[in-house]
């Protein structure tokens, strides 16, 4: 396992933008919704200058069986190309489960193995 986030980590960029402001929390149930009208963006503890890619990250990664649907809408709106994109959300699924690990090993570990074998961001 050390040895597939060391290959994840190898991908991530040397800095990272800081220049728009982010939800960086930006899953679906902080969105609350009339219709197709978006009212209200909620939570905003984690909330900072950051990179775009930090809230789309989040609306793939929580997007259940429509992820890769939701990544061909983000690739096509944004122009990044896909093989880019998946390797940004890598590395932030990557950054986001070390910082949970403290708080439930088991389930970490096992989210970790799975990162690592490719499950979630498979080039």
């Amino acid at each position: 396992m050390l040895d597939g986030l060391k290959a994840i980590a190898s991908r991530a960029p040397e800095h990272a933008r800081n220049t728009v402001p982010v939800h960086a929390d930006c899953h679906w149930d902080n969105w609350l919704a009339n219709g197709t009208e978006l009212t209200a963006l909620l939570d905003f503890e984690w909330a900072r200058f950051g990179d775009p890619l930090d809230d789309w990250f989040f609306l793939a990664r929580f997007s259940g069986p429509h992820m890769h649907a939701v990544l061909d809408v983000i690739a096509n709106a944004t122009k990044i190309p896909m093989d880019d994109l998946r390797v940004e959300c890598e590395v932030r699924e990557a950054s986001h489960l070390m910082a949970d690990l403290p708080f439930d090993p088991s389930g970490v570990l096992r989210l970790l193995e799975q990162l690592v074998a490719g499950i979630w961001w498979p080039q």
